[in-house]
């Protein structure tokens, strides 16, 4: 079918008749209603002439055919002879990093609301409230601490929170050259 063809044909017959079913199942156009495009089924009496309009029509003329544009230079990606079709993303292959990346995370998040719970269970199961108290001081500073933080973070910590003022390491100076005999 000529591109000229196609171009008329798209202008008279509208989009959803000139795509076939195959590609019109696939298409962004696809859904579970269809359109009615014949305008004239919802009103019959606006298609039909006027009975006067028999004494105006002229018997002999002739009308000039209408002039269809025809590109001397047609380009390659021509939006007239797209067909839109959605990509088919399940032969799309995901690479192994992000497969890996994405179990990572998922294996993390279900790890984190595992020891969450766990944890909530251990501090209600404590039997009095001083306990669950010592119970969680202990766990927060002893073992969970250190392995939610990354290396990068502990090594901020150590550098900005452990710095002594001037005066008391100027006290520490003074306190570590005493020699204690």
């Amino acid at each position: 079918m000529d591109s000229k063809e196609t171009i008329v044909g798209r202008k008279t017959m509208g989009v959803r008749q000139t795509m076939d079913p195959v590609a019109l199942r696939y298409s962004r156009w696809s859904s579970t209603f269809t359109i009615d495009e014949n305008l004239t089924s919802g009103f019959p009496y606006m298609a039909q002439r006027h009975p006067k309009d028999k004494l105006l029509i002229v018997p002999g003329f002739h009308d000039v055919p209408e002039e269809v544009f025809d590109p001397k230079f047609t380009p390659p990606y021509c939006d007239d002879r797209e067909m839109f079709i959605d990509p088919d993303y399940e032969t799309f292959p995901v690479p192994l990093n992000v497969r890996c990346l994405e179990r990572y995370g998922e294996a993390k998040r279900l790890y984190n609301r595992q020891l969450n719970r766990e944890l909530k269970n251990l501090i209600e199961n404590q039997p009095t409230a001083d306990c669950a108290w010592q119970f969680v001081r202990t766990l927060s500073y002893s073992s969970l601490w250190p392995p939610l933080h990354t290396r990068e973070e502990l090594k901020l910590f150590e550098r900005g929170f452990c710095k002594l003022s001037p005066e008391e390491k100027r006290n520490y100076d003074r306190i570590m050259k005493t020699t204690f005999t």
